[in-house]
């Protein structure tokens, strides 16, 4: 399937409903594939913040020798959505229209994340690191830390949550994109706190490669551009969405 858009502003993210899978060919051209026949919503992400979304319909034909297969197949024309509600299942944070950053972006208004669940989804998703990165240092080849959405809320004593946590993943250079690494040194957890200031609420962020062993800091999420920095000091971590 061709996206006429890719070809000015790289994908930087891809998702299918099940069972198909969707793949990055390069040159705005997407791959669709499935084992079985199905109609499938594929969902696209951009760059530049722009979002699209067509459909595959699989049906299966007649081999002759070896049963049906699935192999005929027809797709609609990609529609322009406003942001791709999917990105955030497909491991991707959701930028807005024209909010699209790089690690030379200046990162944009800050507002206080309003509650702990905003402060946990703000952190979620699939990040490229700029410049160093703070704590011990990640593993080789290293490009970005994926954070899975949280799986855990702690509640307090006003029977609130007072903290959340969840896995994170550092990300390497994959054939299509960045992909987790393997092995245990890639294998992160963290967790997120967040209390009320003056000025509003505030999230801290820690990130584990261990016990006793990691880093953690102030959170300050910027929308648009989508920059999301962790103030542990000097150096601190800027990480701005894959593709931008």
């Amino acid at each position: 399937m061709a996206l006429p858009a890719a070809q000015s502003s790289p994908i930087t993210g891809i998702s299918a409903d099940a069972p198909c899978t969707a793949t990055d060919g390069g040159s705005g051209q997407i791959t669709v594939t499935t084992t079985i026949a199905a109609t499938c919503d594929i969902h696209v992400q951009l760059a530049n913040g722009d979002a699209y979304v067509f459909t595959v319909a699989f049906q299966s034909i007649n081999s002759g020798c070896c049963g049906n297969l699935v192999g005929d197949h027809s797709a609609s024309i990609p529609e322009r959505t406003e942001v791709d509600a999917s990105a955030s299942a497909s491991g991707l944070p959701v930028v807005a229209p024209g909010c699209g950053a790089t690690c030379g972006t200046t990162a944009g208004p800050e507002p206080p994340p309003a509650d702990l669940a905003a402060a946990a989804a703000a952190v979620e998703g699939r990040w490229r690191m700029c410049g160093s990165w703070p704590g011990k240092a990640a593993p080789r080849g290293v490009v970005g830390i994926e954070i899975d959405a949280a799986m855990v809320s702690q509640v307090g004593p006003d029977g609130g949550a007072t903290l959340e946590s969840g896995n994170a993943y550092y990300l390497v250079s994959g054939p299509s994109g960045p992909v987790r690494g393997t092995g245990f040194g890639y294998l992160l957890t963290y967790d997120i706190d967040m209390w009320a200031t003056d000025s509003g609420n505030r999230a801290y962020l820690a990130v584990h490669a261990a016990p006793g062993a990691g880093f953690a800091g102030v959170v300050r999420h910027s929308p648009c551009p989508l920059v999301l920095e962790i103030d542990v000091g000097s150096p601190g971590a800027v990480l701005v969405p894959f593709g931008s």
